[in-house]
């Protein structure tokens, strides 16, 4: 089985410009080690995706106002495996990077599992800063 990646990139690492600390294996005993705050923050969701020819990874990108360790304990039964993360110093903050990063990884055509562009939380007036929906 050999690993590939697209634009030959072999592994799904954050986008350069993106400060994240990580990768971190995804179990409970890590995540009440590493998370220390509840400041709003984003986060990537990594796991191997296997056919009988090839693996490649995949991932998710994610964010929470507060409580980041809540937030992905949630995914400790999934398939998903390490996680990174960043804090931000607002909830704005955490919409345009989660954005940025989205559209910086191709979404869905690239390698995210994300489905659709994220959105603004319930009340919270702004816009993506790559496309501006």
């Amino acid at each position: 089985m050999q690993l590939v990646g697209n634009n030959d990139r072999c592994s799904l690492h954050p986008p350069e410009d993106a400060e994240m600390d990580g990768p971190f294996q995804l179990a409970n005993s890590v995540i009440d080690t590493v998370i220390n705050n509840t400041d709003p923050a984003v986060f990537l969701l990594r796991r191997i995706e296997e056919t009988p020819e090839y693996a490649h990874y995949r991932a998710l990108i994610g964010r929470t106002d507060g409580n980041l360790a809540k937030t992905l304990k949630q995914w400790l039964d999934s398939d998903y495996r390490v996680f990174s993360f960043q804090y931000v110093e607002s909830t704005d903050a955490a919409f345009k990077q989660q954005c940025m990063m989205w559209h910086q990884l191709e979404g869905p055509d690239g390698k995210l599992d994300n489905e659709r562009h994220p959105e603004p939380n319930d009340g919270q007036v702004i816009r993506c800063p790559v496309c501006s929906t």
